[in-house]
């Protein structure tokens, strides 16, 4: 098993995947079939009244719902290697417009000098 470089460990020590406090992920359903939008939703505080007997009293409030753009980044769900990538969630939206062709060989000239580094 490789080591991790001193880079990797510096970059390793500020990213987090932990949720955000007082957040939750969740996913709604966008137009296309099969696209699930990243939203992450807030809990609030609930708001203090006073209540009728001037007892203080709580009025619950409902999450708010933000969309998140953080991807797959903070979805406890969701397994991250870095060096695979993310998932080409779009590939088959692309491939169905009937427009596309795969490139036979990598476009730049780093990616053809990068293509037989080890993984």
């Amino acid at each position: 098993m490789a080591t991790a470089s001193p880079l990797e460990t510096a970059i390793a020590s500020v990213i987090t995947r932990e949720p955000l406090p007082g957040s939750r992920k969740i996913h709604v359903e966008g137009t296309l079939p099969g696209v699930r939008v990243p939203m992450r939703e807030v809990r609030q505080s609930p708001t203090r009244r006073t209540g009728a007997n001037g007892e203080p009293a709580f009025e619950e409030n409902p999450p708010i719902v933000l969309y998140d753009t953080s991807g797959p980044y903070t979805d406890p769900a969701v397994e991250i290697d870095v060096r695979r990538g993310l998932a080409p969630l779009r590939l088959d939206w692309i491939l169905a417009r009937g427009d596309v062709e795969p490139a036979p060989a990598p476009g730049s000239a780093y990616a053809r000098a990068r293509a037989g580094d080890a993984r």
